[in-house]
């Protein structure tokens, strides 16, 4: 099945072509994860949500100051999962946040325009879609649509070159997210845990012995 376009939006020809040991890299995994989680209760989820995630493959065809390691990844949530073997098409989500690498997209953003025409299988999984945001002459979209073909596609400006990549749609995940109120309590476990792998890694100046050869710490 191809993903069509619904109620007015329109996938044109012109816009179709175009995270280690403990230590400092704990400390970035920590850090990682807060900024993941705080991105998500900016969106302005307030409750249990199911959280389906994009992962894309890299862009083959590229222009400036887009790479062929740029690719479109991110998230949209809903209060329930997805009903199985059921054809959606501009689905009501409640958040969301996508990024190509050079533009992030997301729920809170003014002046954008958003589509979810989605396909999930018997499992409830996603099968085909067509996800597309615009704001302004910025464009990021992932499709399976065999209306033109496949692709993952970014652009600061559509009516120009487009950065995409072609019949290599990526892979959805879906889990439920915890309340807002958890994270809050996860964000602060992972900050008081960063802080004691920081300290731990550093080792406490009295269990050094006098003359003994001293590495310097990874910072």
């Amino acid at each position: 099945m191809g993903v069509s376009t619904h109620g007015g939006s329109k996938v044109t020809v012109h816009s179709l072509r175009s995270l280690a040991p403990a230590g400092l890299g704990a400390v970035r995994t920590f850090a990682l994860g807060i900024l993941l989680a705080a991105s998500w209760l900016a969106t302005g989820a307030t409750a249990a949500s199911v959280i389906y995630t994009y992962t894309g493959n890299n862009f083959t065809s590229v222009a400036s100051p887009y790479t062929t390691g740029n690719s479109i990844s991110g998230y949209f949530t809903v209060s329930a999962p997805l009903a199985s073997s059921t054809e959606v098409d501009g689905l009501a989500v409640d958040s969301y946040w996508f990024t190509d690498g050079v533009q992030t997209l997301t729920s809170s953003d003014a002046g954008e325009t958003a589509l979810f025409d989605i396909l999930t299988d018997a499992s409830g999984n996603i099968k085909d879609w067509l996800v597309q945001f615009d704001r302004g002459n910025q464009e990021l979209i992932t499709t399976t649509s065999t209306v033109v073909q496949p692709l993952d596609g970014g652009a600061l400006d559509k009516t120009g070159t487009i950065s995409y990549n072609t019949n290599d749609p990526g892979t959805w995940a879906s889990a439920e997210a915890p309340e807002p109120a958890s994270w809050l309590l996860m964000i602060g476990a992972l900050f008081a845990t960063a802080s004691v792998v920081r300290t731990s890694a550093s080792g406490p100046a009295s269990c050094r012995v006098p003359g003994e050869r001293q590495f310097p710490s990874a910072r």
